[in-house]
């Protein structure tokens, strides 16, 4: 009879963790799509509190991370943005939006070489899908050429962006 107490003890317990854990999922979750929205309407502020609160719960940590990072620098916070960042970059060192997030913000700090380094890496990263490889593609020639024009390098910077019209017209 004891050994029966003990495993309906286990398993109440066990139960018990797990719905918190469930509910915890759902918070994270709800609080997700509740910066999503603040988001998209451009309350990067907001979005970044709802999303710091999501974090410990979250199931696609890089996607939220990703997210964070984006308010930070819609917000102003670089160094923030690149603490994040380089989080995200030192478990996965081809992260695609994370590498991107770094290119952009290192242009706008007006290191233009390190910058063109990074649009560079990203150059050869193949993504998963033609869709993502199509609007990353776009922003990193883009901003190859943003760079290269504030280095005087024009002819360069024409060269980049006859690569998005190549590309357009390839699909």
């Amino acid at each position: 009879m004891n050994n029966f107490k003990s495993i309906l003890l286990i398993l109440m317990v066990a139960l018990y963790s797990g719905s918190l854990w469930a509910n915890d999922n759902a918070d994270s979750t709800l609080l997700i799509q509740k910066g999503d929205q603040a988001y998209s309407e451009a309350r990067y502020k907001q979005a970044l509190k709802y999303y710091q609160h999501a974090s410990s719960g979250a199931a696609d940590k890089p996607a939220l991370y990703i997210k964070i990072a984006r308010c930070f620098q819609y917000t102003g916070v670089y160094k923030s943005a690149l603490i994040v960042v380089d989080g995200i970059l030192s478990t996965d060192s081809e992260n695609i939006n994370a590498l991107l997030i770094k290119a952009e913000i290192t242009e706008a700090q007006n290191d233009n070489e390190a910058a063109l380094a990074i649009y560079q890496q990203l150059e050869v990263i193949e993504p998963d899908n033609n869709g993502v490889y199509q609007a990353i593609y776009h922003a990193v020639y883009q901003g190859q050429a943003s760079v290269l024009r504030k280095m005087g390098r024009e002819t360069d910077a024409k060269q980049a962006l006859d690569k998005i019209k190549a590309w357009k017209i390839k699909s």
